[in-house]
């Protein structure tokens, strides 16, 4: 089983990879501008992915000086 970290870090990339496939003008009208929209809003989430990619990193609790619980 993969360590969580890397699951993390994994599914914000493919988000973010799909948001920036999809920001190309001529995607952007073929989806529609609300459709767009709430696939662009997956920014959010990628962000929070990312933020447990970073806080559950073998190193990240040396590099941020963070006492661990």
């Amino acid at each position: 089983m993969t360590a969580p970290y890397l699951r993390a870090g994994l599914t914000a990339l493919m988000i973010l990879l799909a948001l920036l496939i999809t920001s190309f003008p001529t995607l952007v009208r073929l989806l529609h501008m609300r459709f767009w929209k709430q696939l662009q809003r997956l920014v959010y989430i990628a962000v929070l992915f990312l933020f447990q990619h970073l806080m559950h990193a073998p190193l990240a609790l040396r590099c941020l000086h963070v006492a661990p619980l």
